[in-house]
């Protein structure tokens, strides 16, 4: 079984070399478990956002029910749902729905976050853009 973050890797490069989305939307209905559609959506709005627009929200990103991941969750879980959080209002904020993007981005918690070190940057960015609202 492929990996969801590699998953989101094909689909989204699939989309913006070939114009495809079915293969990113397929992939995405295929997800059962709530931190692996996180892995998922997380990985691949970043992907799409930095290298094919990012000024659009992604339409998937609106099917995420929050409410499927546990209560109580492990530090790497939690980092992995507060990422998740930031990526449904950043996209929001892209929806011009200011309204759910800070009542979303309230729930981050800045404690726990930046398990993704690798692409900080990205994240502080629109943390600060957020915190403006």
């Amino acid at each position: 079984e492929i990996h969801p973050i590699l998953k989101a890797r094909i689909g989204v490069w699939e989309l913006i070399l070939n114009q495809n989305p079915k293969k990113l939307n397929n992939y995405f209905n295929e997800l059962q478990n709530p931190f692996e559609i996180a892995d998922f959506a997380v990985i691949a709005s970043r992907l799409l956002w930095m290298y094919y627009s990012a000024t659009e929200s992604i339409p998937f990103l609106d099917r995420i029910d929050t409410k499927q991941f546990p209560v109580v969750k492990d530090y790497f879980q939690k980092g992995r749902y507060n990422v998740l959080l930031l990526t449904l209002a950043i996209n929001h904020y892209l929806k011009q729905d200011t309204a759910n993007a800070k009542s979303i981005f309230k729930l981050v918690d800045s404690n726990t976050f930046a398990y993704d070190i690798v692409n900080i940057d990205f994240y502080l960015a629109w943390m600060e853009r957020l915190r403006a609202l």
